[in-house]
């Protein structure tokens, strides 16, 4: 199991075990969810009402409902996870175990997982057996401690909790556009040299937004944008490549402090793996940057980062979203 970050809870464990001893003669003796499941208020009294529906259900239908939540709860978005997260779990397989996992993946994405020295990838004649397809899926969400969603969670319009419905280009695409806007709270309380020799780096792609920015006067005044400028210097010395890193730490932000740490394991993984064990490296560690308030206020933030989302990306569904959700 990854040591990365904390394992997301389980709410499918919780109201399992909820249900379980509500209805058990004997629900003093049996154990109580775990305590690292224990879901936040709010989620607590929807899970509590999903029990007293369970239990005030048909037998049949509790049970159906069960096996849906189940499969739910074991099921992988696999065109959701970047290659390079699933390649080592998968070469770390015997041969034919390898040859089995990757026949499994769904064909539309099946050619992504050829191995990154160039060989191709031959399948064998012969047929995963019926088990398999449960057991390989369980493994990758296990090694990755890929999170589960509670049974009522949807993406929808969020700023952040559809974003690993996107492709990896345009999440690239909004982070570094974020990151622009932020590079211009930087440079309006720097010296004019200093400040125009950053101007001078910004990709031709986002000058216009840049240019925008400042005629429209939509930055903000928030001093995360000049801590994680200079911090992530050594991380990134190229300011193109700095825009990136600078969107996406103030995404972990704005995710940290909106209880929203599922979505931002599964953003995680949507990223090449150097960007996304970077994100779950700081999940873990919690630099003092993570912590810095939203400015001027939560609702704010959602609002602009949204607007930028809609402007780049356009506002109809994710092109990948009907696909993950019918994976999970």
């Amino acid at each position: 199991m990854s040591q990365l970050a904390t394992p997301p809870r389980s709410p499918l464990r919780w109201i399992s075990a909820t249900y379980a001893a509500k209805v058990s003669e004997h629900a003093q003796s049996l154990p109580a969810p775990c305590l690292e499941d224990a879901p936040a208020e709010a989620d607590a009294r929807r899970m509590q009402r999903m029990v007293e529906q369970l239990v005030e259900m048909p037998s049949k239908t509790r049970q159906e409902l069960f096996q849906l939540l189940r499969w739910k709860a074991r099921a992988v978005p696999w065109s959701a996870i970047h290659p390079s997260w699933i390649l080592p779990l998968f070469d770390a397989l015997p041969g034919g175990w390898r040859l089995w996992a990757v026949a499994s993946l769904p064909p539309e994405i099946r050619g992504q997982f050829a191995r990154a020295d160039g060989e191709t990838v031959i399948l064998s004649p012969g047929k995963p057996p019926p088990w398999w397809i449960g057991w390989i899926a369980d493994h990758v969400r296990e090694s990755l401690d890929y999170p589960e969603f509670a049974p009522w969670e949807r993406g929808g319009e969020d700023a952040l909790r559809s974003l690993w419905e996107h492709e990896q280009a345009e999440l690239e695409r909004l982070l570094r556009a974020h990151g622009a806007t932020g590079l211009v709270a930087c440079i309006r309380k720097m010296p004019r040299p200093e400040a125009q020799q950053l101007l001078w780096q910004v990709p031709a792609d986002l000058e216009p937004l840049v240019a925008d920015t400042v005629q429209s006067q939509k930055w903000v005044d928030d001093p995360f944008w000049t801590t994680i400028l200079a911090e992530f210097e050594a991380l990134s010395p190229d300011v193109g490549g700095r825009l990136f890193w600078m969107g996406f730490a103030d995404v972990l932000r704005y995710g940290n402090q909106s209880d929203a740490s599922a979505h931002l394991r599964r953003l995680a993984f949507r990223l090449p793996r150097e960007a996304g064990h970077w994100a779950l490296e700081q999940l873990r560690s919690r630099p003092a940057w993570l912590a810095l308030p939203l400015q001027p206020s939560v609702e704010h933030w959602k609002e602009r980062f949204q607007a930028l989302r809609d402007e780049l990306l356009g506002r109809a569904q994710p092109p990948m979203t009907s696909k993950a959700r019918t994976e999970t």
